[in-house]
């Protein structure tokens, strides 16, 4: 093996993912974003000369999204981040440049995504032009000075870029390195995030709930984190049952959602469950007896800790008690569809995404109360709402064409990890239905990475 193929190796390992891991829970644990950013700032510098696989960029996403503890808005962003990013560019740039460089590159090729992403920036665009031109008003009167249309641009051009960058990691990505890289690392995420809430645990005198002390996220976005890993560690464990490790990982992951009061995480991750079991069981003979009987053994394991666990059982008689409750999310649901379909010329575009930075003090002030921080963006914890919110029903339409685009190029060429990554869809869209999650980066940005190193044909729309 030459001294290239041992650092590419390296690059594409458990310890190096680690290490990345190690510098994030350190950082994070002593409250230094020095620590985290800085460090990580120079392993990316350092990756591209490992590896010519950009494949290994994603592994300082979900670390670097979750590496510190004190939530900071746009106008408080903190230099360290600027660092990081500012390493982020330069790593591309040596990545393209290896590209550049090699000889014999395959033709232009585009991903399953493709085409719903370009299309969904282009509208972004249009909506902004068209609310600028036509309709360029406020769309909360008391708070007319928080309106601003050049949000929606830099948000259009945001989105557009992440499409094209999208397409770059799929012509750029080094086929001779498999996909398992994407194993490797939401498996030690999963180990990083379930670390984190142990430690938080404990420094909240042996507390089961302990998200108030974790920083970055609260109990949904971590449900989420959690959720990610899920379809991963579940595949680890399908394709080598001595890989132990993956499953208990899994199952603790799993029983801390269930314990953290996120109904959207707790019904998900129900949903979940059926799906992970058949990953689980797909290879074996006689899988469907399997399968049942092992619903039968989850179901009578999940009682039971349901009646010994009190802080289980109260978080699940909490989930029953709230029932269909929305906890107020009509309220600006409401807002989104009245300013789309109440006047004509909004349908088609809606308020650009510009609307959804001037939705969030009202919104801050309705669920917040006066003197919360307005430098903040509403997701409006709906897919398709806050889909509509950025471009009315285009967006909506484009939306869901993005779900049969993804689905369907997933089912057509992801080859044995199609379960997997159909899993993953299916987190995303149901999750999606009472949280942010195509619209939360924690979530978007690995997911268009991983989709990006699946191509398909120029001719096939879906």
């Amino acid at each position: 093996m030459t001294f290239d193929e041992k650092c590419d190796k390296f690059a594409h390992s458990y310890i190096y993912i680690g290490i990345v891991a190690f510098i994030s829970i350190f950082g994070w644990y002593f409250d230094s974003l020095n620590i985290t950013y800085i460090c990580m700032a120079c392993l990316l510098v350092l990756t591209p000369f490992l590896t010519k696989d950009i494949k290994t960029l994603l592994i300082f996403l979900p670390f670097g999204m979750t590496g510190f503890r004190h939530f900071f808005f746009f106008n408080s962003i903190p230099i360290q981040i600027f660092i990081v990013g500012g390493a982020l560019i330069l790593s591309l740039l040596i990545y393209i440049i290896r590209y550049i460089r090699t000889p014999n590159k395959d033709k232009f090729k585009i991903n399953i995504i493709s085409y719903s992403l370009i299309g969904f920036g282009i509208i972004c665009l249009l909506a902004t032009l068209v609310r600028n031109i036509f309709y360029n008003e406020a769309a909360f009167i008391d708070y007319q000075e928080y309106y601003n249309i050049s949000y929606g641009y830099l948000t259009s051009v945001a989105i557009i870029a992440l499409a094209l960058f999208s397409v770059l990691i799929t012509n750029m990505n080094d086929y001779k390195n498999d996909n398992s890289i994407f194993e490797r690392i939401f498996y030690v995420f999963g180990l990083y995030l379930l670390l984190q809430l142990v430690i938080a645990g404990f420094e909240g005198e042996f507390s089961l709930k302990p998200y108030s002390r974790i920083g970055w996220c609260d109990k949904n976005t971590m449900a989420m984190a959690i959720e990610f890993c899920l379809p991963f560690l579940a595949y680890i464990f399908s394709k080598n049952y001595k890989r132990f490790d993956s499953f208990i990982i899994m199952a603790l992951l799993i029983l801390y959602i269930m314990m953290g009061d996120s109904r959207g995480g707790q019904v998900t991750t129900f949903l979940m469950c059926f799906l992970l079991l058949y990953l689980i069981v797909i290879r074996l003979k006689h899988k469907f007896v399997i399968y049942f009987s092992l619903i039968i053994l989850g179901a009578l394991s999940a009682l039971i800790l349901y009646f010994t666990i009190p802080t289980l059982k109260a978080s699940i008689d909490r989930l029953f008690d709230r029932g269909m409750d929305v906890t107020g999310r009509d309220i600006f649901w409401g807002w989104i569809i009245d300013y789309t379909y109440k006047t004509p010329s909004h349908i088609l575009f809606g308020g650009s995404p510009s609307y959804l930075f001037e939705a969030w003090p009202p919104f801050a002030e309705q669920f917040y109360g006066a003197g919360i921080n307005n430098d903040g963006v509403l997701l409006c914890h709906n897919t398709f709402m806050t889909a509509m919110a950025a471009c009315g029903t285009l967006g909506v339409i484009f939306m869901a064409y993005h779900f049969v685009e993804a689905g369907v190029g997933i089912f057509k060429h992801a080859g044995e990890r199609k379960l997997e990554l159909l899993i993953l869809l299916f987190y995303g869209f149901v999750h999606g239905m009472i949280d942010n999650t195509f619209f939360n980066p924690l979530f978007m940005v690995p997911y268009i990475f991983i989709l990006s190193c699946y191509t398909k044909c120029f001719k096939e729309i879906v």
